[in-house]
């Protein structure tokens, strides 16, 4: 077996959400060497001197991209770096020109049309996870992991109506996002009940079982684990109309999206046949994830092949910085003259 160097942020020791690809997609192929990242959490920053890259046959870079010195010392031919789009949706012509050597793996539809467009060596693999027993049973219940500020019960409320008499809230937020206070009236007309962290996984899936509808508990992913985890059960998904989130679900067949910054009542008259088709999606979409795995490996074994196209996108990024106007995770941006302004 090969040898693999595995880079990482330190907070996905705690997560496991590295897992279902460094432990087991690489298990059969590579003898794996992790080194952890703690810079992310303004810790001491890594001895990244202490690596013998050469070494290794391999090297991969998963959501993360050491500062400019180590990169330009990274004394290895296969390099390949994993992003995922919520982490580089911003990304401009200097960051990813930082990685224009390496080999790019993605798990966005929307990330890999947009690096092949400037003719980055890239794979796409489309992740699911593995079905569960179709749990289609519980009625008129939501669970929302309130993880951003922005989504909360309010927009909770808004999207369901009267339809839900009971909704469940796990109270672990996101870095430097606030949990919204409830009052007394909302805990008791919804019959709300509360989680914080769990001691294992099974915990946490447990009371996603009891639920019908899964609120998708972000603006846009990288690939939304929790949210596929939901639909393996047969859970209704309601997500922002946006990547990774609008890559998995079509409104109003397997679930529904719909824009969390001005939230609307959602017709729930199909829901029952929506939940069928969220398990099926699930159910053939892990089937093909397996079917790819032989096309991934290939191309982490393969040689690097295709030269960016640098100039192309420094221009497009020069003009987007004179003027550009996006709507993106909640929230306008407009650039002028290379100034952003977010209302």
């Amino acid at each position: 077996m090969k040898n693999l160097l595995w880079i990482d942020h330190s907070y996905h020791k705690k997560t496991n959400s590295s897992n279902f690809f460094a432990k087991e997609f690489l298990k059969d192929y590579f003898v794996i060497d992790f080194f952890f990242d703690e810079s992310w959490k303004k810790g001491q920053k890594p001895n990244y001197s202490s690596i013998d890259f050469e070494k290794y046959d391999t090297v991969i870079l998963w959501q993360i991209l050491p500062d400019d010195f180590v990169l330009n010392n990274i004394k290895n031919k296969n390099v390949i770096f994993i992003p995922m789009y919520d982490g580089v949706k911003d990304w401009g012509f200097k960051k990813w020109k930082k990685v224009k050597d390496f080999k790019i793996l993605c798990f966005s539809k929307y990330l890999y049309d947009y690096l092949n467009g400037y003719n980055f060596d890239t794979e796409y693999i489309k992740y699911y996870t593995k079905p569960q027993e179709y749990c289609g049973n519980c009625k008129k219940s939501v669970f929302l992991w309130q993880r951003v500020s922005k989504i909360n019960l309010n927009t909770v409320k808004k999207l369901v109506g009267n339809y839900v008499d009971k909704i469940h809230i796990h109270k672990v937020a996101d870095p430097t996002h606030k949990e919204l206070s409830l009052s007394k009236n909302d805990i008791e007309k919804y019959n709300i009940t509360f989680t914080n962290w769990f001691d294992n996984q099974d915990e946490f899936l447990d009371v996603i079982k009891n639920s019908e509808i899964f609120i998708a508990p972000r603006f846009t992913e990288g690939i939304g684990m929790p949210l596929l985890e939901a639909m393996a059960m047969g859970k209704v998904i309601i997500a922002n109309n946006a990547p990774t989130m609008n890559e998995y679900i079509q409104n109003g067949v397997n679930g529904y999206l719909c824009d969390f910054r001005h939230p609307k009542k959602i017709d729930f008259s199909d829901i029952e046949q929506v939940k069928q088709n969220a398990y099926k999606s699930s159910v053939e979409g892990y089937e093909n994830f397996l079917n790819n795995k032989k096309r991934v490996i290939d191309f982490i074994f393969k040689n690097k092949e295709k030269n960016t196209n640098l100039f192309s996108m420094a221009l497009k990024s020069f003009f987007s910085g004179i003027c550009s106007f996006k709507y993106k995770d909640g929230n306008y941006k407009l650039s002028l003259f290379f100034i952003s302004f977010k209302f």
